[in-house]
This record gives C-alpha cells, structure tokens and sequence, in this order.
C-alpha cells in the first residue's frame, strides 16, 4: 500500500515537523481519474485512514485530470520536481 506510505509520511513532515517546515495545516493537491482503480482504493481506504488519524489538520482537493487544466498542472509539478510522468493518483 505504496500511497498510505506516502502520504502518511508527507503529513508527518507537514504537520508534525520539529522545523520551521512544521503546518497547522496542511494543503495537498491529489489528482485523479474517475475511473481509475487505485484513484478509488485511495478514496475509499487511504483517505479515510487518513482523516481518521489527522482529523481537519490536512486539506484535500481533487483535480480530475480529464479537466485539461489539472492535467497541465499535474504535469508542471512533475516538470518542476523533476518527477518522471506516470499515472495517477499523484498528490503534491
């Protein structure tokens, strides 16, 4: 379960960081595809384990990449973080 890892591990650092890094709140952009499977194995499983653990510390929203703008945005975060394109679901 590669993306409860992840995210577990980036609202870690966001929320509970000993540095000035650390948030009261942290925003995560998650894009997604309607129809794609670990989109809702992370809907339906990470998220709300997610939420359980946090509570309102963390902020989700889902950008569709069917949407061309999200699309693009998806991927100039891959551009500027030097992340190699692959499919979704990514969050940032």
């Amino acid at each position: 379960m590669k993306f409860m890892g992840l995210a577990t591990l980036f609202l870690l650092f966001c929320l509970t960081g000993s540095s000035a890094f650390a948030l009261e709140k942290c925003t995560i952009l998650y894009f997604i595809e309607n129809d794609c499977p670990d989109c809702r194995m992370v809907n339906t499983s990470v998220l709300p384990a997610l939420r359980e653990k946090y509570g309102d510390r963390f902020e989700i929203i889902k950008c569709d990449v069917d949407k061309t703008k999200n699309f693009e945005t998806m991927m100039a975060f891959e551009m500027k973080y030097d992340i190699p394109p692959q499919e979704v679901p990514e969050m940032y």
